[in-house]
């Protein structure tokens, strides 16, 4: 079983894809950004009880849209990390922003230099990778994380000293 949620997020509602590759039914209670709502089926067959437990169907999928609005809240602060990539060469960049639902953009100041965006992550675990061959061995940078509530509203991070090594 697989299940992806993702938000429209000028209309504030929430989707949830789910999908069994499995020959039997499969039953999975989801914790959703949308809160206690009902949910309407928009593709499949499934049963869905509750705030949101819904059994798929075998070999099949489902789709299914909040029919409530994710409520408007201010972001809170993220925190941000940074630690050697367990699958690659790269710096991890990680952070935590408890709550409402966020994206998280991710930024590099280097000496002389405007800030730079590395990227932005709109789901948990908001990450982004920075790749040390494209700075000087030893190079201080500045690091930040962004994050943005579907309102617009932002709140960032402290700003991380870092020195880029190689890994």
């Amino acid at each position: 079983m697989l299940g992806v949620s993702r938000i429209d997020q000028e209309a504030r509602r929430e989707y949830v894809a789910l999908f069994n590759a499995g020959t039997s039914a499969a039953r999975v209670t989801l914790a959703t950004a949308t809160g206690p709502t009902s949910w309407t089926v928009l593709l499949g067959s499934p049963t869905v009880e509750g705030a949101l437990t819904v059994t798929v169907p075998p070999l099949s999928s489902v789709l299914l849209r909040a029919e409530a609005q994710i409520p408007l809240r201010a972001p809170a602060k993220p925190a941000l990390k940074v630690a050697g990539d367990d699958l690659s060469d790269l710096w991890r960049l990680s952070a935590t922003v408890p709550g409402t639902p966020v994206s998280v953009s991710f930024a590099v100041l280097r000496k002389g230099k405007r800030w730079q965006r590395l990227g932005v992550d709109d789901s948990p675990p908001y990450r982004v990778f920075l790749d040390p061959r494209r700075f000087r061995k030893g190079e201080p940078v500045h690091l930040v994380a962004i994050a943005r509530a579907l309102d617009g509203q932002v709140e960032v991070s402290k700003v991380m000293p870092f020195t880029v090594g190689r890994r």
